[in-house]
């Protein structure tokens, strides 16, 4: 779309640092010649809700693309603004009442995004847009073109998600334990989500998320101990081989291999085990047992069920 092409072609992010009244132009919205854009075009989620890029939806762009355009009106209430868009999300307090006002304030919504720009001899910018609302293709020239990008996960993310053993959603975002009892809480005990490292948010969202990682959090640490799975895997030494099958197959790390007798041997951590019984399944050597659930145990219940 003519980004790092075209001067005037810029990021939302970019305009809200011009905006900035501590920014490089001192809170006034110029092109790159220096002039105050008399027309400025949004085009929204460049790079979201697009199966070949990033298929979520960013949840701040359309709101912030109301704020950048309100701020443009009321400096420059002349300004010819454009918002082309696949479709307007305004969902939260007083978002749909912002975006009528909008409108009212002239505003011009496009249901279309343009595929392609060119910037003309006058550095005009120009493209053609197709308006589903209206049937019509629209031809553009504008001063100024701001895309609104989407969110992606950090890049780094990955290597955080290896050192903390948590997991991650198809998008590359943490994922939480459970979407509706637990969604500030990862598998892993005691490790919380808040923000946008969870999904895209915007700040209203992140803080009631935070909130409630921190309450989480300190309902944890007030306790002064941390409850511990009573129904957690041991492992009989004597049997154990050391083959490390439990060690890779365990899904919250909580098998590790420990000298024993000068040997190497597996150990449970029980205050990380969740007794989910995968390392048991897995146990070449019959080494790994479930505490209440033993294979004596389980056999009696058989013996008894049976008549045997």
């Amino acid at each position: 779309l003519g980004y790092g092409k075209y001067k005037n072609v810029i990021t939302g992010i970019e305009l809200e640092r011009l905006s900035n009244a501590s920014g490089p132009t001192g809170g006034v919205v110029l092109t790159a010649s220096g002039e105050r854009p008399k027309s400025v075009a949004f085009i929204q989620c460049v790079g979201s809700r697009d199966l070949n890029h990033n298929s979520w939806c960013c949840r701040i762009g359309c709101m912030a693309t109301l704020k950048q355009a309100f701020l443009i009106k009321e400096e420059d209430p002349d300004a010819e603004v454009y918002v082309c868009h696949i479709d307007m999300r305004t969902a939260g307090k007083g978002y749909e009442e912002f975006y009528r006002r909008l409108r009212e304030m002239g505003v011009r919504f496009i249901h279309g995004v343009p595929s392609e720009i060119f910037e003309d001899a006058d550095g005009k910018l120009r493209f053609n847009v197709f308006d589903q609302t209206t049937g019509h293709m629209i031809e553009l020239k504008v001063d100024m073109v701001v895309l609104q990008t989407g969110l992606e996960p950090a890049e780094d993310v990955e290597k955080l998600q290896k050192m903390l053993n948590v997991s991650l959603s198809p998008e590359g975002f943490f994922l939480e334990a459970h979407p509706k009892l637990q969604p500030v809480e990862a598998s892993t005990r005691g490790i919380f989500f808040a923000g946008c490292c969870h999904s895209p948010k915007d700040i209203a969202e992140t803080v009631a998320h935070a909130s409630a990682a921190a309450a989480k959090a300190i309902t944890l640490l007030s306790k002064g101990k941390v409850d511990v799975e009573p129904l957690t895997a041991s492992v009989n030494p004597e049997i154990c081989s050391g083959c490390e099958v439990c060690t890779g197959i365990c899904p919250y790390r909580a098998i590790q291999l420990m000298e024993y007798e000068g040997r190497r041997r597996a150990k449970v951590i029980d205050v990380l085990c969740q007794g989910c019984g995968a390392c048991v399944a897995a146990c070449p050597s019959n080494a790994i047992e479930m505490k209440g659930f033993t294979e004596k145990q389980i056999l009696a219940q058989i013996d008894a069920l049976t008549g045997g």
